[in-house]
């Protein structure tokens, strides 16, 4: 499927949806050095990021972002459109573009307003103007697979080779195998066919003096120590999904559970 046709969140806040705009724009003007438009609490004159696009050498183009969250049904209005471009026309040096850009979806009513203003603003002699909404952002996004990876990473475009490293992992039966059977040594052509794997030695064992001496911990304690409960529910992961994932802090026994 592809990502045109799903739906992508809108980012929960402001910040995160001014990082996506500028990556994305970014791309869109072929600017590596697209950036915003100083901190926050500083004045911005209606541009919250700007670059020069690469068919507009010399120009300046301005991006204005509004997050607006869609769970209370908020939208951008024609007002706050306006104020913000009379703050963009005082951006310096001038503007040759100005994007109003919004999570909120796109609106008939704003974008129309957009247009007329655009259109009264060129015979003048100014900079034109647009509003984007979140459909307009998402179909722009889908053709910035980069992007996508950078912020929806369960959306990229990786998929297939995860899916190949998936199949080359052994079956639930492979595991359970190689969980009864004693570790033996690999030959040369062995090592080679299996270079995914490392081989862990049970032979030597300790008793619990390292870890009272806070040392780092490995096959040769595993014996010594007492069978972790979380060992058991990684094994039920094993042997239901063929995987499992274990995450802890610093210190918190990850290695020795694993071996167990």
């Amino acid at each position: 499927m592809d990502l045109i046709d799903k739906q992508l969140a809108p980012p929960k806040s402001w910040e995160k949806f001014e990082d996506l705009t500028r990556a994305l724009f970014a791309k869109l003007w072929r600017d590596p050095l697209a950036q915003k438009n100083g901190r926050s609490g500083q004045k911005q004159y209606g541009v919250d990021l700007y670059g020069t696009p690469f068919d507009a050498p010399g120009t300046f183009h301005g991006v204005q972002c509004k997050g607006k969250d869609l769970g209370y049904g908020a939208k951008a209005t024609t007002t706050e459109f306006d104020a913000e471009l009379a703050k963009a026309d005082n951006f310096c040096p001038h503007l040759a573009h100005w994007t109003f850009a919004t999570t909120a979806p796109n609106d008939a009513s704003l974008q129309r307003h957009a247009r007329i203003v655009s259109q009264r603003r060129v015979r003048a002699g100014s900079f034109p103007v647009v509003a984007v909404g979140w459909e307009t952002i998402q179909a722009l996004l889908s053709e910035q697979s980069d992007v996508i990876e950078q912020f929806y990473p369960e959306h990229g475009g990786h998929l297939p080779a995860v899916l190949t490293a998936l199949k080359a992992l052994p079956s639930a039966g492979e595991l359970d195998a190689m969980r009864r059977t004693p570790p033996t040594v690999a030959s040369p052509s062995q090592t080679t066919a299996l270079s995914h794997w490392t081989e862990i030695r049970f032979e030597t064992a300790r008793d619990l003096g390292p870890a009272l001496m806070g040392r780092p911990l490995g096959p040769a304690d595993v014996a010594a120590c007492p069978v972790l409960p979380e060992t058991a529910a990684l094994l039920g992961d094993l042997e239901r999904a063929g995987s499992a994932r274990l995450a802890g802090v610093a210190g918190a026994g990850k290695s020795i559970c694993i071996l167990q």
